[in-house]
C-alpha cells in the first residue's frame, strides 16, 4: 500500500486498508506492534487503539503517520533488493597474517599486536576468526571506552547478564571477567589506540593469571607506544608479553581485485578505475564507490562499466578522476 505522504482525509475503507497493511509488513518483517509503533514514533497504546480501530482521537492525522513509516518501510525492502551486497570475506595475504597472528594468540596463551591504516582489513578478518573459532571475545575501543574499568564493564554487558556499570568497582568486574577469559580464550580488543595504560596493565595481568591469549589490534600508535624508545617501566612489562606483531600496509592492487571479483565485477576498465581509486583513498572507499556504481548501473539498466564507478566516487569524495 502506497499513500500519498501528503493525505490528511481517510475513508474508513482506506483505515481498514492500512491496518490490514501495517499488520501486513510487521508479520513480514517479524516486528511486534510494539517495535512498529517504536520505528512510526507513536505510543504503544495509541497504535493499539487504531489497529482496534478505537482510537479517539485525530485518526487521519495518525493515520498519515503511519502510512508515512509504512512507506519508508517499503521503500527500504525495494532498495535492499536491488542494492549490491556487501563483498563477502577474501583472505587476503594480510588477512592470513592477521588471522595466524589470532591463532598464535589464542593456542599459545600469548599476546599479538596486530596494527594498520584505516581500510587494511583488520576488522574483517578479526571477525572472520571469531566466526570460526569459538570462545574469542571482541572490544572495540573508544574514546568513551578506554579506562580499564569502562574496557571490563563493556565486556560484561556484552558477555554476561551482569550490568557492568552498575556499582562495582574494578576489582569486581575483573572478578567476573576472569571467569570467561579462562585458558584457550582469546581477547581482542580493536581501536586499542584508546585503551589506557591502566587498561592495557589490567588485560596482562588477567592474561598472566587465567593465560588466555590477548590480541591488541589498531593503528600505529599501538606499536609505537609499546616499542617506542620513550616507552615507560608500564610499556615495557606490556611490550615483553608481546609473541607475535603484524604491521599491514594498505591494501595492493591484488587484493582490490580478489575483492571485485567476489562482487562479480571483473571489467577491465571497472578494475582499472578501482585501482586509480585506490591510489587516493583505502580499501572501504573503493568499495563503497563499486556499491554505488552498481546502484547507478541498475538504474539506467546497463551493464557496469567505467563511467559509473567515475561517477560514484565523484559523489562520495567530491572529486572526480582524470579520464583513463
Amino acid at each position: 500500500m502506497n499513500i500519498d505522504h501528503g493525505k490528511r482525509e481517510w475513508t474508513s475503507e482506506e483505515l481498514d486498508g492500512l491496518r490490514e497493511a501495517i499488520d501486513e509488513a510487521g508479520k513480514k518483517a517479524g516486528y511486534s506492534r510494539a517495535e512498529i509503533a517504536r520505528r512510526a514514533e507513536v505510543p504503544a497504546s495509541t497504535l493499539s487503539q487504531f489497529m482496534s480501530a478505537s482510537y479517539p482521537g485525530n485518526n487521519g492525522e495518525l493515520a498519515h503517520k503511519l502510512s508515512r513509516w509504512l512507506n519508508a518501510h517499503n521503500e527500504a525492502l525495494d532498495f535492499r533488493q536491488i542494492a549490491p551486497a556487501e563483498p563477502s570475506f577474501v583472505q587476503t595475504s594480510g588477512a592470513q597474517r592477521v588471522m595466524a597472528a589470532l591463532q598464535h594468540a589464542q593456542l599459545l596463551n600469548d599476546t599479538a599486536v596486530i596494527v594498520g591504516p584505516p581500510g587494511a582489513g583488520k576488522t574483517a578478518a578479526v571477525e572472520a576468526y571469531r566466526a570460526r573459532n569459538p570462545r574469542v571475545f571482541l572490544l572495540t575501543g573508544a574514546p568513551s571506552i578506554s579506562t580499564a574499568s569502562a574496557v571490563l564493564g563493556d565486556f560484561l554487558n556484552r558477555y554476561t547478564d551482569e550490568n557492568g556499570f552498575a556499582g562495582r568497582g574494578l576489582a569486581a568486574k575483573s572478578s567476573i571477567v576472569r571467569k570467561y577469559l579462562t585458558k584457550g580464550s582469546l581477547l581482542v580488543m580493536d581501536e586499542a589506540q584508546h585503551a589506557s595504560v591502566q587498561a592495557l596493565e589490567e588485560l596482562r595481568a588477567i592474561q598472566d593469571e587465567q593465560k588466555c591469549g590477548v590480541a591488541l589490534v589498531g593503528n600505529a600508535t599501538v606499536l609505537r607506544r609499546l616499542q617506542g624508545a620513550s616507552r615507560d617501566a608500564a610499556y615495557a612489562q606490556l611490550f615483553g608479553r608481546v609473541g607475535n606483531r603484524v604491521q599491514l600496509q594498505k591494501a595492493s592492487e591484488s587484493d582490490v581485485s580478489l575483492v571485485l571479483a567476489t562482487m562479480g565485477v571483473d571489467a577491465a576498465d571497472v578494475v582499472k578505475v578501482a585501482l586509480e581509486i585506490l591510489k587516493r583513498e583505502d580499501m572501504r572507499v573503493v568499495i563503497k564507490s563499486v556499491r554505488k556504481a552498481m546502484l547507478f548501473a541498475n538504474g539506467a539498466n546497463e551493464n557496469l562499466d567505467a563511467r559509473f564507478l567515475k561517477a560514484a566516487y565523484q559523489q562520495l569524495s567530491g572529486e572526480g578522476l582524470k579520464a583513463a
